[in-house]
């Protein structure tokens, strides 16, 4: 009879310890942790792109990519540069900041710092950089447009991505649905928009190819880390290619 008793009590324990052990499963989609979720990633007629380590390695008379930077000369163990028309006697170890206008619609700012080199005609910078697209209009495209071999190219772009359920992935002309299926109890999120497969799990890879405008191409290449209800999280990298259109180009983007 004792040991009857005792039964009810063990078949709590029992079930505690399984779906404790549930939630420790990873993959499942049980038990999802609490900790607080990201605040989404805002929808805004711009878009933003942080670079956290742009570098490039300037020749004698040679300018920052897309900036009104230029290297002139070696001075004195000292580099003269000019910024916006303006020179300057700099060395190595000092700021070489700029903001203004790279291309049609598009802006950035430049936080970067002089190198050093063995070869004085060369002079390394690198720092920081952050590119703001205006009413980028996404479209997914298969491959870049021949103008992008010689466009203003800002690679290893940090993304982190918070969207949630009924939102467009920032720069994409994709909508995140939200948990489309779950098998074994590994949830599925689906994506509105592709003609390809739609679904992604966590830990899935999401490829994204397309223009942001007609002088605005972008690729991603990011990280499901994140799926449930409240939304999915995307990280990784995108690259971005952008360059001047000519007055006639531009004047048929806005009729």
């Amino acid at each position: 009879m004792k040991r009857q008793a005792h039964r009810p009590f063990l078949s709590l324990i029992l079930l505690f310890l399984f779906a404790t052990l549930a939630c420790t499963i990873p993959g499942t989609g049980i038990g999802w942790p609490q900790e607080s979720w990201p605040e989404p990633t805002p929808e805004t007629d711009v878009i933003s792109f942080n670079v956290p380590n742009y570098n490039v390695t300037l020749q004698a008379s040679g300018s920052v990519p897309g900036t009104f930077m230029r290297y002139l000369n070696p001075s004195g163990g000292n580099y003269e540069v000019s910024i916006d028309g303006l020179r300057a006697i700099k060395r190595a170890g000092d700021s070489f900041i700029w903001r203004g206008v790279v291309a049609q619609a598009v802006f950035a700012e430049y936080n970067l710092r002089l190198g050093s080199s063995a070869r004085p005609t060369e002079l390394p910078v690198q720092g920081q950089v952050v590119v703001y697209v205006l009413n980028p209009q996404p479209q997914m495209v298969r491959e870049l447009p021949p103008q992008a071999a010689n466009a203003v190219n800002y690679p290893r772009i940090s993304i982190d991505y918070t969207v949630p359920p009924g939102y467009t992935i920032p720069g994409t002309d994709l909508t995140y649905e939200g948990i489309s299926q779950s098998v074994l109890g590994v949830p599925q999120g689906r994506l509105s928009g592709l003609t390809e497969y739609p679904l992604l799990a966590q830990g899935d890879a999401f490829f994204w190819t397309g223009k942001l405008r007609d002088n605005v191409y972008l690729r991603y290449n990011l990280e499901t880390i994140a799926l449930d209800e409240r939304g999915i999280r995307l990280t990784g990298e995108a690259e971005l290619w952008v360059w001047r259109m000519s007055f006639d180009e531009a004047r048929r983007q806005f009729q």
